[in-house]
């Protein structure tokens, strides 16, 4: 007897070589190296770093999530407007790295490492605002379960 598959994988082949998806692997890029050098300065741990820890971990999470959801079309089987769900996200996700850059900016003085998270926090937050565009771009234009 044959095995009876009630889901079947799919995966978009060519999905890692389109701009939406070479946008979230850059933000990935970007808040994960800003997590890694969130733990570096210890001292900077105990003013406010453990902030800037979890909105990055909370930021790489979501990020992930999207392009999971993309990669392999699951956002097909849902009917639900994720397009809008996916913008809500990441205008929620630039509002807490814009949170981070402004906090790791007024503690830049403390050492050279912060003045490195700070400049990979905003350069994230330019893409997340980039990639927030976007998702508004395909919003406007009406195509709410793409």
């Amino acid at each position: 007897m044959g095995s009876k598959h009630i889901f079947h994988w799919k995966c978009y082949q060519g999905y890692l070589r389109t701009f939406p998806a070479m946008i979230k692997l850059c933000e990935l890029l970007c808040i994960f190296i800003a997590f890694i050098i969130s733990f570096l300065d210890k001292n900077f741990l105990s003013v406010g770093g453990s902030w800037l820890t979890v909105t990055t971990a909370l930021s790489f999470i979501v990020t992930a999530f999207f392009l999971v959801f993309h990669l392999f079309l699951l956002h097909r089987f849902i009917a639900a407007p994720w397009c809008l769900i996916e913008l809500a996200a990441y205008v929620i996700v630039c509002i807490l790295v814009f949170s981070n850059g402004v906090l790791s900016a007024a503690y830049s003085h403390l050492s050279g490492i912060i003045i490195a998270e700070t400049i990979f926090t905003f350069v994230a937050l330019a893409i997340y605002t980039v990639d927030s565009l976007v998702a508004f771009k395909i919003f406007t234009a009406g195509r709410y379960y793409d």
